[in-house]
């Protein structure tokens, strides 16, 4: 499951498993926001997406 995490200035959404051998938690990152606008906007556009059903994502909680 995708979340959001916070990596200094910039907001990232990765995703984590264990590995299978030492039972670490190996994070992928799969987008990164690099401003704020940047943020607010893909918030605005999962809110649109959710109410509308027309998206896949149904998080659209990205709060700083």
């Amino acid at each position: 499951m995708a979340y959001v995490r916070k990596k200094g200035n910039q907001l990232a959404i990765v995703h984590g498993e264990r590995a299978a051998g030492s039972g670490e938690v190996v994070q992928n990152t799969l987008f990164t926001f690099f401003s704020k606008a940047e943020a607010y906007r893909a918030q605005i556009h999962s809110r649109l997406c959710h109410q509308r059903n027309c998206c896949w994502s149904t998080s659209s909680n990205l709060n700083f």
